[in-house]
């Protein structure tokens, strides 16, 4: 079944790491005017655990580091959160969430299309 395949369980995992870093980059906006905040950055590891010639394909999962960043400082309060930057990964981010539910889409519509031609 689709839901036990490599190809979803890679795509629902990248949608779960994708909501982790617009949790992380909202958190960083949200405490641009904070003294001393130090800006969080999200990292992704593909983890591919012996899923190529096993046939359990729930081993597929992206491992998911958040590090902050303290080698920086923007402004004089301390805090070394850009938002530009921040808008521009949460937008960037935004794009990858939405042409991940665009996939899931047309595979569901691929889906029921086969299952009606078999029905007919």
């Amino acid at each position: 079944m689709f839901f036990d395949s490599l190809q979803f369980k890679a795509v629902e995992s990248s949608l779960n790491a994708l909501s982790i870093k617009q949790q992380v980059i909202s958190q960083n906006i949200a405490n641009k005017e904070t003294p001393n905040y130090k800006q969080k950055n999200v990292s992704f590891a593909n983890i591919l655990e012996d899923a190529v010639g096993n046939k359990d394909n729930k081993k597929y999962n992206f491992q998911v580091t958040i590090t902050e960043d303290t080698n920086t400082t923007i402004n004089v309060d301390g805090n070394n959160v850009d938002s530009d930057q921040q808008a521009v990964e949460l937008y960037a981010t935004y794009l990858q969430h939405a042409a991940l539910v665009e996939k899931i889409n047309a595979t569901f519509t691929q889906l029921r299309v086969v299952s009606s031609a078999n029905f007919n």
